[in-house]
Formats: structure tokens, sequence, C-alpha cells
């Protein structure tokens, strides 16, 4: 019983995990990085050949980019590789713990390991840690779609303070993903249905990425000076509250608190990063998640 107990609850969290990204969302994000393709092997590990939008963009944009090798896995078990003129699907062979093209399957490895330069695709919101954790031991090149919380994960934090990621370019806003026709979505206003496709609205995901774009060193204008009354101290932290980051003293030369979103116009030759706070306490209450930064002057 509590085996069938834990494949239902894994057959519902994969269910929660299918989002599939808009053709015009990968296309947006993806033009920022062209340079970077020149002769490369893209490995998009999450991804259904026949189906994928990360598949039909590389496909498209083959050689205009320049590339060597397009690389698709799936949980559908097949290998797909592509060089602009020809094609080759093969299954990939069982493995004990995982799936077939499950991307943590020893197969799956072995082609991250051997074979590829860049791995784009957008992969299971509640395997993100994991998911990265593959791309940080095998020190590969990534444009990946996830969460923006998830750059408070301790693992994923390290690497942005460290410089050896980052946010991409087009966060923010509302992106929507196809989800499965019997998808549940609660909130009406979220969801839309077009041409008999059902789409869910999510607010809160970001590229993450460790490709350079010109976009990461535009300075942010910060025009506040700092005052006490307007910049109480955390409780439980050596910071100040800034509740929104247009309200960045320029002044400043201690820790600040500010919104997690502040990485999206996160600057590394204007801000330094310190640390983050998942229950920073102002007048005895909890408020949200903050990012603690100063000011390089």
């Amino acid at each position: 019983m509590a085996t069938n107990n834990r494949n239902l609850r894994q057959a519902k969290l994969n269910k929660n995990d299918e989002f599939y990204t808009q053709l015009k969302d990968i296309a947006e994000e993806l033009e920022y990085y062209s340079t970077h393709f020149q002769g490369k092997t893209v490995l998009c590990d999450c991804d259904e050949p026949t189906s994928s939008n990360f598949v039909a963009y590389f496909r498209q944009n083959f050689q205009r980019l320049g590339l060597h090798c397009l690389i698709a896995t799936s949980t559908t078990g097949t290998l797909y590789r592509y060089w602009g003129r020809g094609s080759e699907v093969r299954n990939l062979p069982p493995d004990s713990l995982y799936p077939s093209g499950d991307f943590r399957s020893a197969a799956c490895l072995s082609v991250l390991k051997e074979e590829a330069d860049i791995v784009v695709t957008n992969p299971p919101f509640s395997l993100f840690r994991p998911y990265m954790q593959r791309l940080f031991d095998y020190e590969k090149k990534f444009i990946i779609l996830g969460n923006q919380n998830a750059a408070t994960f301790n693992s994923i934090f390290k690497q942005i303070q460290l410089n050896k990621m980052w946010f991409g370019v087009k966060n923010g806003g509302n992106k929507w993903f196809k989800v499965p026709e019997d998808y549940s979505i609660l909130t009406k206003s979220r969801q839309k249905i077009v041409d008999g496709v059902k789409y869910f609205s999510l607010s809160n995901t970001v590229w993450y990425t460790n490709l350079d774009h010109p976009n990461r060193y535009k300075s942010l204008p910060i025009e506040c000076s700092y005052n006490k009354n307007d910049y109480p101290q955390y409780e439980n932290f050596d910071a100040v509250e800034v509740s929104s980051v247009v309200k960045i003293p320029k002044d400043y030369t201690g820790n600040m608190g500010v919104p997690v979103t502040f990485l999206y116009k996160y600057n590394p030759l204007q801000f330094s990063l310190v640390d983050y706070l998942n229950r920073p306490f102002l007048d005895g209450r909890p408020i949200y998640k903050r990012i603690i930064i100063r000011n390089i002057l």
C-alpha cells in the first residue's frame, strides 16, 4: 500500500510539473544569446522531440545560430539528434532507478557529460535543485526556466553570489504555459483556452543562465537617500529594510534587504550580494524573504 501511495503522489507531482513553454517566449529570450551557439551542441533534456517548442526553435534556427548538433531526450524513452540536414531517433536503455529518458538516468547523464555544450529547457519545477546540481557538477552552460524564488535555495544563491549564474532578460510579467486539459486551475483569471488548448499563467517565472548578456551590466538608477525612519533595522539580521527596488538608498554603506525581484536588475559592478534571509522580522512580525545586498561605492 505504501508503494502505491508513493506512486500516486509521484503521478500527481509529475502532472503538476507539466508546463510547456510557448515558442514566442523561447524566441524572445534566446535572441540575446545568439552569438554563444556557434559550433555548439545544444541539449534539451526534458523535451519530447515531436512536441517541444525548445526543439522547434533550434530546428528552425539551426543554420542561423551555426549549431553543430541538437539533442533532445524525454521520459518517452527516446534520444533525438539533429544535424540540420539529417536526424536520428533511438530508444534509450532502461534504468533501474529512473524511467528511461529521465534527466537523472545514467544514459541521460552520459549525454549531458559527453556531448552537451549548452543545456536549454524548462525542467520540472519540483526537481529544480537536483536538476541544476547536475549542471553545476558537470560545469555546463545553460539557459533554464525556473521559479524566481529558487534564487533563495542555498545551492542556487551561492552560484549567483559567486557570479557563476544570473537571471536572464525576459523575466517577470505573465508567462502563459500550455498545460494538460485536466490540469486544475482554481483562479479563472490565470487560465485561458485558445483553439482548444489550455494555458496557465505564471507571474514569477524567470530565466536562469550562465551565458553572458549585455543587460547584466546596465546600471540601476538609484536616487533615494538614507534616513532611519524610512529604512528600519531588521530584528534578526544586521540589515535595513528596503521595501522596493526603486527605494534603494544611494548613500547607505551597510547591508540592505531587498525583494527577490532585485535580481532582475542586479548589476555585479554596482552591488554585491551578501546573503539571503527567508524570514526577516520587523516590529515582531516576519515579512517575505529578502536578498541582502550592499552598494559598491
